[in-house]
C-alpha cells in the first residue's frame, strides 16, 4: 500500500514539474520582447527579431526550433525574423507559432496573435482625460480608423499630471518623421495653459530652437478663447502656428491628419468654423494686466496660480457685496478671502477638515492658556507652533489618503492655513465662542459660495480673457462705500415695519 502510494505521488510530482516547466518557459518566452505590433504606417517595412529568443530556447529545450508566421492570403513563413512591407492599407492578422522538434515530433510551445492596422495617415493627439469623455474620444478614433488614419494619443493625462510628464521629448521623437507638422490638443478648462507652461519651460531648459504648429480642440466658445488664449501663447517663440477648433470641426482632422496649411484651407473652404490664433500679435501695453498675465505664463506660472492671483481684487469687492449690501458679516477681511483661495488650492473637504481641527484645538488652548498669565506674543508664538504641528500632522494624513490634491512643493496652502490660524487664535482669545459663532458661519458661507461662482468655467475663462475687468470694481467699490440704504437682510429682519409703514 505504501509503495503505491509512493509510486501515486511520483507521478503526480513529474507532472506538476512538467506543468510548471511549461508554465514558466512560456513566461519566460513573454517576457523576451515579443513586442506588441498593432500599427503600421502604408510602406513601412515591418520587421520582429526573435534571434536571441531562439538562441535561449535552444538552450532550454535543446531540440530544434521553429517560428511559423501565418498572415492573412499570404503563404506561411518559417523564420525568426520576420520582414514585411505593407502596399496597401488593411486590417490583418498576424499569428506566430513556436514548435519545438525532437524525435517524438513537432510540440507547440508558444503561439501569439498580432492584429494589423495599416494605416494611410496618422495624426498625434496629447488628451485631457479628465475632462473629455472616453466615448466622445472612442468615437473619433473609430471614425479615423475608418478612413486609415490612426489617431496616436502620445498623452493622454490629467491637468494635476502634466508637469510630472516630459512633454518635450515626446514631441522631438515625431518630429522627425517629415510629414508630420503638427500635434492635436484635445481639452477643456485649464488643461491647454498647463501644457503651454510645461512646454515652455521644457524647451527654455533644453535650450531648443523648435517651432510647433498646435490645432486645439475644445467645446468651448472659440471667440472667448481667442482672447484667453492669446493673453498666454503671446511672446513664447516656439509657438510657429495656432489654429483653435470647436469641437463640431474636429471631423475636419480626420481628413488632413499631418498638415496644419492644408487642414486650414479645408477649414476655409467648407466655411467650418475656427479661429487662426495669430501669436505675433503683442498685447497693447494699455492692457497692463493682460501683459502681467502673460509675463508670468511666459516665466514658468500655471494658469491655476495667475487666476488666484487676478482673483483676489474679485473677493474683496464680493466681501464687501456680502457685507455691506446683504449685511452677512464674517471674521474680519483676510480669514474669509484665505479660506476661499485654500478651497480652489485644496478643495472643500479638506479645508473642512483642517479648519474645524483648528477651530477645536484653539479652542482647548484658550481654556488652557487662560489660567495663566503670559505675555501677548510668547503666547501667541507657542499657540501658533502648536498649530503648525497640527497642520503638519493632518497634512500627511490627507496625503497618505490622496485627500489633498496639489503639489507637496507648493507652499501656498500652507501659509493661506498659517494666516487663517493666527487670526482665529486672536478672535478665539479675545471672545466667548457665542458672540463670533454666526460670523464664523457667515465665514464658511462666503467662502463656499466665491469658490462655487468663480470656479465655474465660464466665469473662469471671462476673467482670464479680459482681466481688465478688473477696473470696473474701483467704482463698484465706491458705490457700495457711499451705500446708505437698507442692507437685504434688514428687509427680512425689518418687514413687518416696513409693510406696517407702507400702510
Amino acid at each position: 500500500m505504501k509503495n503505491k502510494i509512493f509510486i501515486i505521488f511520483i507521478i503526480l510530482l513529474s507532472i506538476f514539474t512538467i506543468w510548471i516547466k511549461n508554465t514558466f518557459a512560456n513566461q519566460k518566452i513573454e517576457k523576451n520582447n515579443i513586442e506588441e505590433i498593432k500599427n503600421i504606417q502604408i510602406n513601412n517595412n515591418l520587421t520582429i527579431n526573435l534571434e536571441k529568443l531562439k538562441k535561449e530556447l535552444l538552450n532550454k529545450y535543446n531540440t530544434k526550433i521553429d517560428f511559423e508566421w501565418s498572415l492573412d492570403w499570404d503563404t506561411i513563413k518559417k523564420w525568426e525574423i520576420y520582414k514585411k512591407i505593407f502596399k496597401k492599407i488593411w486590417e490583418k492578422n498576424l499569428s506566430l507559432n513556436i514548435y519545438s522538434i525532437n524525435k517524438n515530433g513537432k510540440k507547440l510551445i508558444f503561439k501569439k496573435n498580432y492584429k494589423l492596422f495599416i494605416y494611410k495617415n496618422i495624426n498625434y493627439l496629447i488628451l485631457d482625460t479628465n475632462s473629455i469623455k472616453e466615448k466622445k474620444v472612442n468615437l473619433f478614433i473609430e471614425k479615423a480608423k475608418n478612413e486609415w488614419v490612426l489617431i496616436n494619443k502620445i498623452i493622454e493625462t490629467k491637468q494635476e499630471n502634466i508637469y510630472q510628464k516630459n512633454i518635450l521629448n515626446k514631441i522631438l521623437k515625431i518630429k522627425n518623421q517629415e510629414k508630420q507638422n503638427y500635434i492635436t490638443v484635445w481639452w477643456d478648462k485649464n488643461f491647454i495653459f498647463s501644457i503651454i507652461s510645461k512646454l515652455n519651460k521644457e524647451i527654455k531648459n533644453k535650450k531648443s530652437n523648435i517651432k510647433l504648429n498646435l490645432v486645439l480642440i475644445s467645446p468651448f466658445n472659440t471667440d472667448v478663447l481667442n482672447s484667453y488664449i492669446k493673453n498666454f501663447i503671446s511672446n513664447k517663440k516656439w509657438i510657429n502656428k495656432i489654429l483653435l477648433l470647436p469641437e463640431l470641426s474636429k471631423s475636419q482632422i480626420i481628413e488632413n491628419p499631418w498638415n496644419i496649411e492644408k487642414l486650414e484651407n479645408t477649414l476655409k473652404n467648407k466655411e467650418y468654423e475656427y479661429v487662426d490664433i495669430n501669436k505675433n500679435s503683442k498685447i497693447s501695453n494699455l492692457l497692463f494686466i493682460s501683459n502681467f498675465i502673460n509675463t508670468l505664463s511666459n516665466n514658468w506660472f500655471s494658469n491655476k496660480y495667475i487666476y488666484l492671483i487676478i482673483l483676489i481684487p474679485f473677493l474683496f469687492t464680493g466681501l464687501s457685496i456680502f457685507k455691506h449690501l446683504i449685511w452677512l458679516s464674517p471674521i474680519w477681511v483676510i480669514i474669509p478671502i484665505a479660506l476661499t483661495l485654500l478651497f480652489f488650492q485644496i478643495w472643500i473637504f479638506a479645508s473642512f477638515i483642517i479648519l474645524l481641527s483648528l477651530i477645536i484645538i484653539n479652542l482647548l488652548l484658550w481654556k488652557i492658556t487662560n489660567k495663566y498669565t503670559l505675555l501677548y506674543t510668547p503666547k501667541i508664538s507657542f499657540i501658533i507652533t502648536i498649530n503648525l504641528i497640527l497642520i503638519i500632522l493632518l497634512l500627511n494624513i490627507l496625503f497618505k489618503y490622496n485627500l489633498i490634491n496639489t503639489n507637496l512643493s507648493d507652499t501656498l496652502f500652507i501659509i493661506l492655513f498659517l494666516i487663517i490660524s493666527e487670526r482665529l487664535i486672536t478672535l478665539i482669545l479675545s471672545k466667548e465662542f457665542n458672540e463670533y459663532k454666526y460670523n464664523l458661519l457667515n465665514t464658511i458661507l462666503f467662502a463656499l459660495i466665491s469658490f462655487l461662482v468663480l470656479n465655474i468655467w465660464y466665469i473662469q475663462t471671462i476673467i482670464l480673457a479680459y482681466p481688465e475687468l478688473i477696473l470696473f470694481l474701483i467704482p463698484i467699490n465706491f458705490i457700495i462705500w457711499k451705500f446708505t440704504w437698507l442692507r437685504i437682510t434688514e428687509y427680512f429682519r425689518f418687514r413687518e415695519v416696513i409693510k406696517s409703514i407702507e400702510e
